[in-house]
């Protein structure tokens, strides 16, 4: 039970130090693409496996850890620079856009600029 404490004390101090908001903050974009990237993990994985390289027909498991580390670190980068152009992953805005068909979905995000020239009254 003390070791339950103490590690999620550990945790809890992990989650507020500055030095961690990048790292946690990479980790929240691909969480927000959590359906995309289980996707393209699959399909990549599916290819690999059935049509792949000699290492991953073979069992080599040290090189099937290094690609799967590889492609997971791919899909954080790719994560990080997808959201700062859209507002939802792909397969995320098109889950929200079927589910919800009352309600316009935007996927690119707004620019700051057009979002305060149409909010602010005219002047004259």
């Amino acid at each position: 039970m003390a070791f339950i404490l103490l590690h999620r004390r550990h945790l809890f101090t992990l989650l507020v130090q500055k030095k961690w908001r990048l790292f946690w903050s990479a980790l929240e974009n691909l969480g927000r693409m959590g359906l995309t990237n289980y996707v393209l993990q699959t399909f990549f994985f599916f290819l690999l496996f059935e049509f792949g390289y000699k290492q991953v027909k073979n069992g080599e498991l040290l090189s099937i850890i290094i690609l799967a580390n590889l492609f997971y670190f791919a899909q954080i980068i790719f994560s990080i620079y997808w959201f700062k152009k859209f507002s939802f992953g792909p397969l995320e805005w098109i889950w929200r856009s079927t589910t919800n068909l009352y309600k316009n979905q935007p996927l690119q995000k707004k620019k700051l600029h057009s979002m305060v020239e149409q909010d602010a009254p005219l002047s004259q």
